[in-house]
């Protein structure tokens, strides 16, 4: 397994450890069920989440070289990496330099 890939998994699946009130993908409800409470952040739970987004931008972007010297370009599946452009956009980090648009 690359890196990248490496590093994305790793992260995805800690992250509702660390974050339980970040669901990306809400999973759809009937409209038979009562309403669901929805968890809202606190800025220093929200900002605590961006701080680690841009340091997970710097660790991808360091594996994305170490993927490219070892022959393994672009080898993160694209499911892995739309999970953390979304959570990087939902906090506003840019990750275009290291994934491209």
């Amino acid at each position: 397994m690359c890196s990248v890939s490496n590093i994305g998994d790793g992260w995805r699946y800690t992250l509702p450890d660390r974050y339980p009130w970040y669901n990306p993908t809400p999973t759809p409800m009937p409209e038979t069920y009562p309403p669901t409470l929805v968890l809202t952040p606190t800025r220093q739970e929200f900002d605590a989440l961006k701080a680690e987004m841009e340091e997970l931008k710097k660790l991808l972007k360091a594996a994305k070289e170490f993927d490219e010297k070892t022959g393994q370009k672009d080898c993160e599946m694209d499911e892995k990496v739309e999970f953390i452009k979304q959570a990087a956009k939902f906090v506003g980090v840019d990750l275009n330099e290291v994934f491209g648009k």
